[in-house]
């Protein structure tokens, strides 16, 4: 996988025949107003993909902070479209 953005040791790129698209991601989000160097939570992201009508659409995305919640939204009879 290739690496990609500000985090790049935590963003990965899958390449596939259309393009690059992302699989995975980590985000560190703090409180409104909180400092920069105050605790931050972490949020993990993950995502597969399906072809819808030949174009790569999310099939599945998992965002996680581990101890406070876990969301897993499945994509399921999406169709395309064209305008």
């Amino acid at each position: 996988m290739l690496c990609a953005g500000p985090c790049a040791e935590q963003a990965f790129i899958g390449p596939l025949p259309q393009g690059l698209l992302p699989v995975s991601f980590v985000a560190k989000t703090r409180e409104p107003g909180a400092q920069a160097q105050g605790t931050a939570q972490q949020m993990d992201a993950e995502m597969e993909y399906q072809a819808v009508s030949g174009i790569k659409t999310p099939a599945r995305i998992t965002l996680a902070m581990p101890d406070i919640v876990e969301m897993d939204f499945k994509l399921a009879g999406c169709a395309l479209n064209r305008r």
